[in-house]
This record gives C-alpha cells, structure tokens and sequence, in this order.
C-alpha cells in the first residue's frame, strides 16, 4: 500500500492545467488516466509525448488523479526506460512524477501507476 500521494500546486487564477505523459526508451507503450469523470486512455508505438488538457483551475480544485502506464518491450533486448507524467500551467511546469527501470523481452508487460491530489495555491 502507497504511503504518500504526489501533490500538484497550480494557481488557482492562471489558466488550463494540462498533463503530459511520456515514455522514453520503449516504442510499445499505453495508459490510462483518470479524474473526476474524465477517463484518458491511449497507446502509442513511438516515443512522442502524449498532451491533454485537464481543465480550469476551479474544475480541478482539490481533485483526485490516477494514472496508469503499461509498457512493452518490442526490441528483443533488454530495454532502458524512463516514464513521466508532468503537469503545466500557461507555459510553466508545475510538477513532474517519473519512474525509471528496465524490461526484459521475456517478462510479460511491465506497469507503473500512482496517484496525485491536484491543489489550487
């Protein structure tokens, strides 16, 4: 069981608050996303960062956000990777949740998830 959730400040005037998630190292690679009713689900075969909008600051105020990053290994080596999960406002990165591993092609796919409590300042 997780002892802690990662907390993400945005300010409560500014403007939409997007998340990015991104996997570097591994090309096969999908999630899924949730929060307050929104679901978020997408794959990918390339490396390409992935940009949605979540909302307006009073939309997301002291809401609740989980994510889910299953990845598979296409190389037939071991593989490397990095994955992130980072959330702006207007141009500024407020918070940046990452994992770092390896995965074998022999393994079955790997997944990384948390949580997050967004919070206006």
């Amino acid at each position: 069981m997780k002892d802690h959730m990662e907390l993400v400040k945005f300010n409560k005037d500014g403007g939409i608050v997007t998340v990015q998630v991104s996997v570097n190292g591994l090309a096969a690679w999908k999630y899924k996303y949730v929060t307050n009713g929104h679901h978020i689900d997408k794959s990918s075969l390339d490396q390409r960062p992935s940009i949605h909008a979540l909302g307006l600051p009073h939309e997301l105020e002291s809401s609740i956000h989980t994510w889910e990053i299953q990845l598979g290994n296409t190389s037939g080596t071991v593989q490397g990777y990095r994955v992130a999960v980072t959330w702006e406002q207007d141009g500024h990165e407020l918070h940046t949740w990452s994992k770092t591993g390896t995965l074998a092609t022999i393994l079955p796919d790997k997944v990384e998830s948390d949580s997050a409590l967004l919070d206006g300042a």
